[in-house]
């Protein structure tokens, strides 16, 4: 069930999201990317989310995968993204424990590239 999330909410962590695009800018792209493969894969963003927040990964988001074989490549750039980009990576698990509320789906459309209103709307992409 998707989070639903108020505008001042969302806002708050469009932000959030923002003002770590700004500090971490190389950690920035390489996230975007590897959301963009995420959703190119079908893999849900909750998993990757929970990943990064290193908790236990729901079922209904390993249910979610379609492409099993996908994997070894998301991790491998979960790896590059915790190793080479430390303090980026532990921005945005702080970012995703802090406002968790929000919805993994709406922090992940955010960053690509959508507003608030857009998510409010029912716009996707």
């Amino acid at each position: 069930m998707p989070a639903e999330a108020s505008l001042q909410e969302l806002q708050l962590v469009y932000s959030a999201i923002q003002s770590m695009k700004e500090s971490h800018p190389r950690f920035y792209d390489k996230l975007l990317i590897l959301l963009y493969k995420t959703e190119r894969y079908k893999i849900p963003f909750g998993y990757v989310c929970q990943q990064i927040r290193g908790v236990e990964i729901k079922e209904r988001y390993l249910n979610g995968i379609r492409h099993q074989s996908k994997l070894t490549e998301i991790h491998q750039d979960l790896f590059v993204l915790k190793t080479e980009y430390y303090e980026g990576y532990q921005h945005f698990s702080n970012l995703l424990h802090k406002h968790n509320w929000t919805g993994y789906n709406n922090i992940c459309r955010m960053i690509l590239g959508e507003t608030p209103e857009d998510l409010k709307k029912g716009k996707c992409g």
